[in-house]
């Protein structure tokens, strides 16, 4: 957080409303400019950089989650963790997602070979609202 951030600004991290008064723009074109949206001037677009990069400004996921719908968790339960068999598909679909399935984080839970933690696992990643499911085991 740059010295010059006023007291309450060091508390909490910067919103898009922070980088919107920083860049004396819309909050609507700071939303434009993060989505690469051609319809912003390229002054526009240059200040609200400035602002983002001077205030440290990083988009909430959990935010854009809730504008697109889109909760960015992929899910994967796995009965048994430390079999190498397990361990290879695992990186393998982590490796797939990270490539093809921008935004995606693949999370991996561990049932233990126990029904009720499979189960409890699944209603986590129900929770989370995950884009997608994988059982394995």
């Amino acid at each position: 957080m740059p010295e010059d951030a006023n007291p309450e600004q060091r508390s909490r991290p910067p919103t898009i409303r922070d980088v919107a008064e920083r860049a004396g723009v819309s909050k609507s074109l700071v939303s434009l400019v993060l989505r690469s949206s051609p319809k912003v001037s390229d002054k526009s677009r240059q200040a609200v950089d400035e602002a983002i990069e001077e205030l440290g400004y990083r988009p909430s996921a959990m935010a854009r989650s809730l504008v697109s719908r889109h909760s960015g968790v992929g899910g994967m339960i796995t009965s048994n963790a430390h079999d190498a068999f397990y361990a290879d598909v695992v990186a393998g679909v982590s490796s797939y997602v990270n490539e093809h399935s921008e935004g995606i984080v693949p999370l991996i839970l561990h049932g233990n070979n126990n029904v009720e933690e499979e189960m409890l696992a699944a209603r986590r990643f129900l929770e989370l609202r995950a884009e997608w499911l994988m059982l394995m085991g």
